[in-house]
């Protein structure tokens, strides 16, 4: 299968429309069998295990991405060693953690589920992550290799059988089956990517028990801070912007705001999955700096035309989508979506600059553009939202990423500007 770009792009559109597709069917299923209080239940658990499942995998998984596309030439013993030292961590620390969820577990069920009769949910939590960590660690050794096609299918076979498994459970055994079955789908994963890893000879049982390889370990332990830094700041810089709008223009003017933030993340789903799927193992498969500058700036000059297409498109036609994806009562969205638009097109351009940081390993430069854009975003908000109302958040935002996108090529000047030989 191809490697290129718009093979990511095709796989990346596939998963958006079965995940879209079963999305909308489970929604339905779980409103009907479980009520309110059980979908905030099921979305506080996903909540929960989400975020653990980041902050000790993610850094993993982008390194193993990384090493893997590095050593794709190389002997397979260099792939064995990457994927043994990432096996080996990931065991130590998804045991130490599911041992303190578990021992935990009646008093996370009180604080976060509202009755520790749910403990043996978190029990079962414990369980299971270890299982999920260990599939994303296959998955991530397909996106190293670039191999789409793989790491789709493993996805879009992840959410069906997920789908398939909540709506039964949900109707068989009501709100406790919806929520098992919610933990239970972490694991499949696994069940999935393994099987495929080893039909094709991606992965065999002795990768597991390779040696610890020490230089593989420190790649994968400095994606800590940079990984921990875009989990948190940007993430936190939004929540504060949403409560600042709430509290001073009224939670119907901010949920106006936040579904011209969702319309933007409606198209662009399929862009970011596919950029996550094709640039890091892509840049990171370069064997020089001059390498590295040439893919760099093809894909971001690539992503800059392509997006300044479709948001062309999107802003001439922006009225009549609200009309059809909305209701009454949200002509203002049309308004509001223009300067997301703009931030939509800095935000993309930024993601292979971003990674040839992260490539070279340089952390702190990275964590300064991720707080800037926390910082800019909240700082403009707090100074505009007064003459501007609604529309200070997006157009905070279209500054934000158009400085962010200026800081990363600056930071990465010596790379873009090197001398020619």
């Amino acid at each position: 299968m191809g490697k290129s770009l718009g093979s990511a792009f095709i796989w990346s559109a596939a998963q958006t429309v079965v995940r879209l597709a079963v999305g909308f069917l489970s929604i339905k299923v779980t409103a009907v069998y479980l009520g309110t209080a059980g979908i905030a239940l099921t979305s506080q658990l996903n909540n929960v295990f989400t975020l653990l499942r980041s902050v000790i995998g993610n850094a993993v998984e982008d390194g193993v991405v990384t090493l893997t596309a590095k050593h794709s030439d190389g002997p397979p013993q260099a792939r064995r060693a990457v994927m043994s030292t990432a096996f080996r961590w990931l065991l130590g620390v998804s045991l130490c953690v599911s041992l303190g969820v578990a021992i935990l577990s009646p008093w996370l069920a009180r604080s976060l589920l509202g009755d520790g009769a749910w403990a043996p949910l978190f029990v079962l939590l414990a369980l299971v992550l270890p299982f999920a960590l260990f599939g994303q660690l296959v998955l991530s050794v397909f996106s190293g290799l670039r191999r789409f096609e793989l790491a789709s299918l493993t996805q879009i076979g992840l959410t069906v059988l997920t789908g398939a498994l909540l709506v039964i459970c949900s109707i068989r055994w009501g709100l406790s089956g919806g929520l098992v079955a919610t933990l239970l789908a972490y694991a499949l994963v696994l069940c999935i990517a393994l099987p495929i890893a080893r039909r094709t000879g991606l992965v065999a049982w002795s990768d597991f028990s390779g040696p610890w390889d020490r230089s593989n370990a420190q790649v994968i332990f400095s994606y800590y801070p940079m990984l921990l830094a875009h989990a948190g700041l940007i993430p936190l810089g939004i929540l504060l912007v949403r409560s600042m709008m709430i509290d001073q223009l009224g939670s119907e003017t901010a949920g106006l705001w936040q579904s011209a933030v969702r319309l933007s993340d409606m198209y662009t789903m399929i862009i970011t999955t596919a950029l996550n799927m094709y640039s890091l193992p892509t840049l990171a498969a370069t064997k020089d700096d001059a390498s590295l500058r040439r893919e760099m700036l093809s894909l971001v000059a690539r992503i800059g035309v392509g997006m300044l297409v479709i948001v062309g498109v999107l802003f001439v036609l922006r009225h009549w989508i609200v009309q059809v994806v909305f209701t009454k009562g949200f002509e203002p969205v049309g308004d509001i979506w223009r300067f997301q638009l703009v931030a939509d097109v800095f935000q993309l351009m930024c993601v292979p600059l971003r990674q040839a940081l992260m490539i070279r390993r340089r952390a702190r430069a990275y964590i300064v553009m991720e707080a800037q854009v926390a910082l800019t975003l909240l700082g403009m908000c707090y100074v505009m939202i007064g003459p501007l109302g609604v529309e200070a958040p997006p157009i905070a935002a279209m500054v934000a990423w158009a400085t962010c996108c200026a800081g990363l090529v600056w930071l990465n000047r010596q790379l873009i500007f090197l001398p020619r030989r």
